[in-house]
């Protein structure tokens, strides 16, 4: 199983549902993040 490091805090997102073109907000530090982990620019 893969997981997405988010590059801000370095926490893990669980990828158990994956979907890679969306973007999803870190839990942690609230960040909004794309399928790699990188800011996401909206």
């Amino acid at each position: 199983m893969m997981s997405t490091r988010c590059k801000v805090c370095n926490s893990a997102k669980n990828a158990s549902q994956e979907n890679s073109s969306v973007n999803w907000e870190c839990e942690n530090c609230g960040s909004l993040l794309d399928s790699k982990g990188n800011i996401a620019t909206v």
